[in-house]
């Protein structure tokens, strides 16, 4: 599991961090990770930045990505404290800047989550992508947020006309709905 550094060691600012990853080659720091016998490649280190801004003291699933959970908003603190759900085979916060999503905005941006979710017949090829919002409906969002989730899901749907096998599904969250919603609504889809 990989380790995010600020927990065990002393937090690093922003700044500090970028200074710091700046002069450090991660391609040499990969570690494999067995998920239903399956081997993937993660890095072995991440700054907690990267990936969230808060600590919940809560100790992470032995499915999720990091030795532990750091969010941004409430509702993704609630969605780390709630993916016990057994479809889900692993799960994780994506790293600011990892996927990088062209907008319209002429910037890119990266998704909150990602979910591996196993089918009802027991296959794991279905993957989900959630964006977090802290609203309650799609017309508190703000102009620029609208258009990145517009951005997103062409993004993805694209995706999977030109990767099938991918499977990739994209979902955006608001504070009124669940994630074992939407993670229900996708397999039904499937």
């Amino acid at each position: 599991m990989p380790k995010v550094w600020g927990f065990e060691q002393k937090v690093v600012s922003l700044p500090q961090t970028q200074q710091y990853m700046d002069k450090i080659d991660l391609t040499d720091k990969l570690i494999s990770v067995e998920v239903d016998e399956e081997v993937i490649e993660l890095y072995e280190d991440i700054v907690q930045s990267y990936i969230g801004n808060h600590l919940d003291s809560t100790r992470a699933a032995a499915r999720y990505l990091y030795d532990a959970y750091t969010y941004d908003s409430e509702l993704e603190q609630t969605n780390l404290r709630t993916s016990d759900i057994d479809e889900v085979i692993m799960f994780g916060k994506i790293p600011r800047k990892s996927i990088a999503i062209p907008t319209i905005t002429n910037d890119s941006y990266s998704p909150d989550f990602m979910y591996m979710v196993k089918k009802a017949d027991g296959t794991k090829e279905l993957n989900i992508i959630v964006e977090t919002k802290g609203v309650e409906t799609p017309a508190n969002l703000r102009g620029v947020e609208e258009k990145k989730i517009s951005c997103a899901k062409k993004f993805f749907n694209q995706l999977r006309e030109d990767y099938p096998e991918l499977n990739v599904n994209f979902k955006d969250q608001l504070n009124n709905q669940q994630l074992r919603t939407i993670i229900d609504d996708v397999l039904r889809e499937a």
